[in-house]
């Protein structure tokens, strides 16, 4: 084996010396004869130690016995010494465990020791807060607790767990009894300050100096016993009350304002949860204007003399970190509270009353009872109904509509309580009552009155007899506004106050999908009542002008933050349901192959997240209203469109006359002295001016604008074609219909534009090419009839290879040449061939 692997290594070496080198066979001699001379020379070397070198070789021998027999010395000697620790160990066990017993002993008496020391240390401080107490020393009382406090944060970490219990204890003690001994001092001083600032109490006398002082220092005092440890939050959060999870966002005020609040609970809960009249369902007013009240008559008295004791705390005097600085919002925040949980119960009785009338109206299955159960703790109970004119109790039915016009009223007062509270500089941050109002089940209810409400709402604004009437005068009103219009749009204007301050944009998008709605449902109402409306009445125009000024208002809210914001929460709200729906549609299809589907959704997912922010600035090009304009603005123009027919087919009446002129044979108005207007036109523009008087009057100006270049449109088309083209002209007929189209069709549209004439641009050049001299016309005629002859040079110039759209080309340039633009050759022949003086050539 040795051989072998000696062999190998000599094979690898020779090969990789010919790779390196690149030799060649013939060079192979070269490097055998350089491998026998190293050969030789390694023999001569070896032969040279052997004979030359004796001495050296023998040292080494000799110094390898001398350290071979070392080693063995060595190993006997170790061999000796384990054996006597082995037996000296044998002989010192019992020894060394007495030791470890005393050692352990010492460790006992030690933690008994630390145990005791504790305990005495905690006695101690007991018995100086106990003579301090007596003493009323109110700074060593304090710094006492305040030294048990940190002892039991020292302790929260150690294994004596009836230690801890007994340090938790104490504390808990001393917590609990100066708690009581301020707090009822506290409330001596109250009632020596009048405390609460209510009926007779305003505007009294200014209490003495002495007692004011005294609050604020019981209020420092009490401050200080509010530290944030768990045992201590632990029990305030048992001792609350908390009526439903919801209230848990009110948290607790400090010590101070709960014991400022604490009569204002009490005269709260005499006057609004029992049994007295002031408990109404239908007057929630009354217990949210108390409530406004007693936060404005007390902010002064707050920010004066409870504030510097919590602006110590905040300093960092007293370590309190949990302690918000502001005592007016934590005395406001208290009463919301309050108001919070009465606005709930209230919720509950409508709802517990809107089920059981609505199970009412169902008839019970056969052989079941129907029983009717009242709120547990309500107190209050839904106002009476009204009896039928025959005696007999209203129906399920009105029953229900009373609940929804107290859930209704209940909505508006909590509304405007919500926005005044915010007015009274509470913060956006704190809680308020709109959190009570977005719960699921009153949410939906809410939406459910909102759409109804709103339903009966344009029933009054549709059905007025003044609904079409416009609300300003005609000359200063240039919107045209209606009654329908500007209740309308205060309509959905109240609905967004109403919902804007909601704090979550899903409630918010809900509100607009009712807004949408209901524009949807004022269109299709609108369009009902075209049927009744005719093209000259009054109502028409009315519609057209309120929807013109309806989609006015909706482009401008567009553009202002809320509904910009509500467009951004629709667009990722729309995105995310598209990108989920894409995922589900693919993890269908791809379900057989996980392994693969899972790595594609990682990347598909990365990629839509890209493209979602790559996009986004392209997705706000739209609005929220966009597809409400598209219909009002297409229903704008079919409207607008049958005015403008409706004036047109008078206006054809008016001109049957006027197109059945003998224009073949008209005397030349050269030959009059001066040129006047044809008679049989007279009533044609007659018609045309009072109707375009009659679209400024009842028109805006928006619309008037359309209205009067949608007719220029129409006119100039059918003169066109169903006068111009439909008869022959001499020169006097030309000139006369020259006359009047530019000096009296022209001018009625002056007063609205500074070239009429550019709205009649067929008109316009069929006057010009009637009205040219018999020769131009000729050379005309003929440049239309061979056209390539005149363009042909100019074409080539132009790279043109069309030899079908040659002529073509050539044909319009010559009548561009001639100012003739709107035209086509084609027309133009037709036009030439209508003079009666080129007939005969």
């Amino acid at each position: 084996m040795l051989e072998m692997a000696l062999l190998t290594d000599i094979v690898e070496k020779l090969n990789k010396q010919l790779k390196e080198n690149s030799l060649g066979i013939s060079q192979c001699h070269e490097l055998r004869k350089n491998l026998k001379e190293r050969k030789a020379s390694i023999e001569n070397s070896m032969s040279l130690v052997s004979t030359e070198f004796p001495s050296k070789v023998s040292e080494v021998v000799q110094e390898v016995n001398a350290v071979t027999v070392q080693i063995n010395k060595m190993t006997k000697s170790f061999e000796e010494l384990s054996g006597d620790i082995k037996e000296h160990l044998s002989k010192t066990d019992a020894t060394t465990n007495k030791i470890k017993e005393y050692i352990n002993d010492i460790d006992e008496l030690e933690k008994c020791v630390s145990y005791l020391s504790w305990i005495k240390a905690i006695e101690d401080i007991c018995v100086e807060m106990e003579t301090s107490y007596l003493e009323k020393d109110e700074p060593s009382l304090l710094l006492g607790y305040k030294r048990l406090c940190n002892y039991h944060k020292c302790l929260q970490s150690s294994c004596c767990h009836n230690l801890l219990s007994y340090v938790n204890d104490t504390v808990h003690f001393w917590h609990n009894l100066l708690e009581e001994t301020y707090s009822r001092e506290f409330e001596e001083v109250l009632k020596i300050l009048k405390w609460p600032f209510v009926g007779g109490n305003i505007g009294l006398e200014s209490p003495p100096v002495e007692s004011l002082n005294r609050f604020q220092r019981l209020a420092e005092l009490l401050l200080q016993l509010h530290i944030p440890y768990p045992f201590k939050e632990k029990c305030e959060d048992v001792n609350s009350t908390v009526s439903s999870a919801l209230l848990t966002e009110f948290a607790l005020p400090p010590l101070p304002v709960r014991l400022l609040l604490r009569p204002l609970s009490k005269r709260f809960t005499y006057h609004f949860r029992g049994p007295r009249k002031t408990n109404r369902l239908d007057r929630p007013e009354w217990y949210l204007t108390q409530i406004l009240t007693w936060i404005k008559d007390h902010s002064h008295f707050l920010s004066q003399w409870l504030q510097p004791a919590l602006d110590k705390m905040e300093d960092g005097y007293f370590n309190v970190n949990a302690i918000l600085p502001f005592a007016k919002v934590e005395f406001t925040r208290g009463l919301v509270r309050i108001v919070a949980e009465k606005v709930q119960a209230d919720l509950a009785v409508l709802l517990l009353s809107q089920s059981s009338e609505t199970c009412v109206d169902t008839p019970p299955s056969s052989g079941s009872t129907s029983e009717t159960s009242s709120p547990s703790k309500a107190s209050v109970t839904l106002p009476n109904a009204p009896s039928s004119p025959s005696g007999t109790p209203s129906s399920g039915s009105n029953r229900l509509g009373i609940s929804e016009e107290l859930f209704s009223h209940l909505i508006d007062e909590v509304l405007a309580f919500e926005k005044e509270l915010r007015d009274l500089e509470y913060p956006d941050s704190q809680p308020g009552l709109l959190s009570v109002l977005t719960q699921a089940n009153v949410f939906v209810w809410w939406i459910h009155v909102e759409k109804k409400n709103a339903g009966e709402k344009m029933d009054q604004i549709l059905c007025s007899e003044t609904a079409w009437t416009p609300l300003g005068s005609k000359e200063l009103d240039e919107m045209k506004v209606t009654e329908c219009g500007d209740n309308f749009l205060s309509l959905l204007l109240t609905i967004t106050e109403r919902y804007k301050n909601l704090p979550q944009p899903g409630h918010r998008l809900q509100f607009l999908d009712l807004q949408l709605f209901l524009l949807e449902d004022f269109r299709v109402r609108v369009m009902q009542q075209l049927h009744e409306a005719h093209p000259f009445g009054q109502r028409l125009p009315s519609i057209l002008n309120t929807l013109a000024y309806i989609s006015f208002v909706l482009r401008d809210w567009s553009d202002t933050p809320h509904f910009l914001q509500l467009q951004f929460y629709m667009m990722q709200f729309d995105k995310l349901q598209s990108y989920h729906e894409k995922k589900m549609h693919e993890s269908q299809e791809k379900s057989f192959i996980n392994g693969i589907l899972q790595e594609e959704d990682d990347e598909n997912k990365s990629q839509a997240i890209h493209n979602m922010s790559k996009d986004e600035s392209e997705d706000m090009g739209w609005t929220v209203f966009d597809q409400t304009l598209d219909l009002f603005s297409h229903l704008q123009n079919d409207l607008l469109g049958d005015i403008c027919d409706a004036i047109m087919s008078d206006i054809k009446d008016k001109s049957r006359p006027y197109r059945n002129d003998k224009w073949f044979a008209m005397s030349s108005p050269k030959e009059l002295l001066k040129p006047s207007v044809s008679p049989t036109a007279c009533p044609m523009f007659e018609a045309l001016s009072e109707h375009l008087q009659w679209l400024t009057d009842v028109l805006s100006t928006y619309l008037f604008t359309q209205a009067w270049q949608l007719l220029c449109s129409d006119l100039n088309q059918f003169l066109y074609h169903n006068l111009i083209l439909s008869n022959k002209f001499n020169e006097g007929g030309a000139l006369q219909l020259q006359f009047d189209m530019t000096r009296n069709l022209f001018p009625l549209f002056s007063q609205f534009t500074g070239k009429p004439e550019n709205h009649f641009k067929e008109i316009k050049e069929v006057c010009f090419l009637l009205t040219i001299s018999k020769g131009s016309a000729l050379l005309l005629r003929e440049a239309l009839d061979f056209p390539v002859r005149q363009g042909s040079s100019s074409e080539e110039d132009d790279g043109v290879t069309s030899v079908k759209d040659a002529p073509l080309r050539g044909a319009a340039r010559v009548l561009a040449e001639m100012g003739v633009h709107k035209l086509t050759p084609d027309d133009a022949k037709k036009i030439l061939s209508l003079r009666t003086d080129l007939l005969s050539i």
